[in-house]
């Protein structure tokens, strides 16, 4: 083609963009090539539509990825050839920061428009040898214990060292304590999980200790429908290393929400960045090698085990519960707590709307999302069994219950049981944590649980009982 021209299907009246006088193919990038190839893509057409060789539409990392294969294909054919595809690779992408010794590339590193902007945002050489993987936690507790196993299988992909978060309660947009909790002192990963993975972890706290900057967020994670965003990461290290203003990359429209593990390879694997920092990990979810994709509630029982202190307290506090419920046999109920109410009278109102289409799906289908107290009374009176309530305390309930002759126990009684049984050291932030952790247990090992559909809390539950002797709310066969 013509010297400084590209091949579009964009024309001349588009975005105020020149064409060429001869070809309105074409759209004019610059007036010739003789400076820095880094200051001609000006910012002005990083919204350019990306086209192929046979002008079919595509983006920057597919014509990577595809540019990559094609090199590597050469070197496995050529293996003399190393010098000259150097020269056609882009560059510091050959070769080892690849994965598999050939050549990678960083998707972020794509999309910086000027010379400038290369300098202080592209990831550059590390100066350690160890690398490691940072991500925002986000929501609730059991959104963010799913984000855990999600991002160890990025890091064991990536082969990086996963940086792993504090568990912030409530939520992180509204955790309020002033020390952090520390994920370790409450869970312990497991030996021989059965699962491939080998996770390689440090707390948040000590790596903060080794003070290896943040260059930069790479955002690729959509915006939760009932929760707001948070930075509580990011916000911390700005606060005790004084690094403000820490760029942040938008990728959204490059991460699918089921991610393969050969594609999460080409995207990060020829990533320099000592620290790789993502927004989130929650709405991501990666498939193995065979495109296989496992819930992460299901790996999170098999990798993760309540620390020795934390295992001591559920057992006297299980011990405690089954004499209180005078059988060792109950039936757990799970109900959501008031928290979850202002999201099920919103789901009414969004009724028919495209973006609650899930929700909505389980609504018709009788699912219930918040629950009356006489509906909880009939579901726990169908059973006939001990109950274990997993809400706040509700005196008209309790009455129901008691002149029913059932025995019964709430959230309430788990908690103070709890606090009877506290493991010395542990703050209140760890304290929360393994509350409801311990509340997921003993519900995970009754013999009947009625769970909420709606409920990552629930979701977890299901995990631990291994997808057996479960019912959900709304769609439980009746008992005869």
């Amino acid at each position: 083609g013509e010297a400084g021209f590209a091949s579009t299907k964009v024309l001349s009246e588009e975005n105020g963009r020149k064409s060429s006088g001869t070809n309105l193919g074409v759209a004019e990038l610059a007036d010739s090539f003789d400076y820095d190839m880094g200051s001609i893509l000006m910012p002005k057409y990083v919204d350019l539509p990306v086209v192929g060789l046979y002008l079919e539409p595509t983006n920057m990392a597919l014509l990577a990825i595809r540019g990559n294969d094609f090199l590597n294909e050469v070197r496995g054919r050529c293996p003399t050839c190393d010098p000259l595809l150097k020269v056609w690779a882009k560059p510091e992408s050959f070769p080892s920061q690849s994965l598999d010794g050939g050549f990678a590339f960083c998707a972020p590193d794509l999309y910086k428009m000027s010379s400038e902007s290369r300098v202080s945002l592209e990831s550059q050489p590390p100066k350690h040898t160890q690398k490691f993987l940072l991500y925002e936690p986000q929501y609730g507790g059991n959104n963010q214990l799913y984000a855990i196993v999600e991002a160890i299988k990025w890091a064991d992909t990536l082969g990086r060292r996963l940086i792993i978060p504090p568990v912030l309660l409530p939520r992180v947009s509204e955790f309020s304590h002033e020390e952090w909790p520390v994920t370790q002192k409450i869970l312990r990963l497991t030996e021989g999980n059965g699962r491939g993975l080998h996770p390689n972890l440090i707390e948040f706290q000590q790596w903060m200790e080794l003070k290896i900057p943040v260059a930069r967020v790479l955002r690729i994670s959509r915006d939760a429908k009932f929760d707001k965003r948070a930075s509580a990461m990011v916000n911390h290290i700005s606060e005790i290393t004084g690094a403000t203003n820490i760029p942040i990359v938008d990728l959204q429209h490059l991460i699918p929400t089921k991610i393969l593990h050969e594609d999460l390879v080409h995207l990060f694997s020829g990533c320099h960045d000592e620290v790789l920092a993502f927004d989130s990990m929650f709405h991501v979810n990666h498939h193995d090698k065979n495109g296989d994709w496992v819930d992460n509630f299901d790996v999170f029982v098999d990798i993760f085990r309540l620390s020795e202190k934390a295992q001591r307290a559920y057992n006297a506090v299980k011990r405690q519960l089954t004499e209180k419920l005078g059988q060792t046999q109950y039936a757990c109920y799970h109900v959501r707590l008031g928290d979850f109410i202002p999201m099920c009278e919103e789901l009414k109102e969004m009724k028919g709307n495209p973006s609650f289409q899930y929700w909505n799906e389980m609504l018709e289908q009788g699912h219930k999302c918040a629950l009356t107290p006489d509906e909880v009374v009939m579901g726990v009176l169908s059973r006939s069994m001990p109950a274990l309530l997993l809400w706040n305390d509700n005196p008209y309930v309790e009455s129901r219950l008691e002149a029913a002759s059932v025995a019964s126990v709430s959230s309430k009684w788990v908690q103070d049981r709890l606090a009877e049984e506290r493991p010395p050291g542990m703050n209140e932030a760890e304290f929360e944590v393994l509350t409801m952790l311990i509340e997921q247990q003993l519900c995970g090992e009754a013999e009947y649980a009625l769970l909420n559909k709606f409920s990552t809390f629930s979701a977890r539950i299901k995990a631990i009982k291994r997808g057996v002797g479960y019912e959900y709310w709304g769609v439980q066969a009746p008992v005869t």
